[in-house]
């Protein structure tokens, strides 16, 4: 499960670089919020009923105390009691405890200077095997920095959630996935404890 959410991520973030390098070389980019769908046809876009409620980042939860998430530039806290998987140089996730699918990651890639949070922003609303495109919320501030927020029901059963910022001429990004029926009161409260230990510093691993 972990292997196929950071092949995902990977594999969007590796669309958009290539997308800023057509861009310089003055050939036509592809769209990288063009996703494939069970139809074939282009993601649909969340009806009125699927789409999120933002997340309030200023909630009164308490700070998550689980193990620490950290990549270079970002680091944050998985709430007690979940269980980080192997780290790499551009990513670390933790699942809870019994879960099968529902996960935290962060992660690291180069920007390069080719993209503003703003369109990053507009990009992560695809995901790659997502029938639904996800919403752009309101972005919010954590830490001191800008970041974009995506959030919906990308299939079935399925929930994620993307905050994402440039550090550093790094695009910085915090993701959700949930996949074990959490209500989304549950889920609220895991984001807005995670996001409640978001630290920008320069992070040694």
């Amino acid at each position: 499960m972990t292997s196929r959410v950071n092949c995902m991520v990977l594999g969007l973030a590796l669309a958009l670089a290539l997308a800023g390098c057509a861009s310089d070389r003055g050939e036509t980019a592809p769209d990288p919020q063009t996703a494939p769908t069970t139809s074939g046809s282009a993601a649909e876009t969340q009806t009125a009923t699927e789409s999120p409620t933002e997340v309030s980042t200023t909630a009164a939860v308490d700070p998550a105390t689980g193990p620490r998430l950290a990549v270079r530039g970002l680091s944050v806290n998985a709430p007690a009691g979940w269980r980080a998987t192997r780290p790499y140089a551009v990513m670390a996730s933790a699942v809870p405890p019994g879960a099968t699918e529902t996960i935290a990651s962060v992660y690291r890639f180069p920007n390069s200077g080719l993209f503003t949070v703003d369109e990053l922003g507009d990009s992560y609303r695809s995901q790659g095997r997502a029938k639904f495109k996800l919403k752009r919320l309101e972005d919010v501030e954590l830490d001191g920095q800008t970041s974009f927020h995506v959030a919906g029901k990308a299939n079935p059963g399925e929930y994620f959630e993307t905050f994402g910022s440039i550090v550093n001429d790094d695009h910085l990004l915090i993701f959700f996935e949930f996949h074990d029926g959490e209500d989304k009161a549950t889920r609220d409260e895991i984001i807005a404890s995670v996001l409640a230990t978001v630290d920008y510093r320069e992070v040694k691993q």
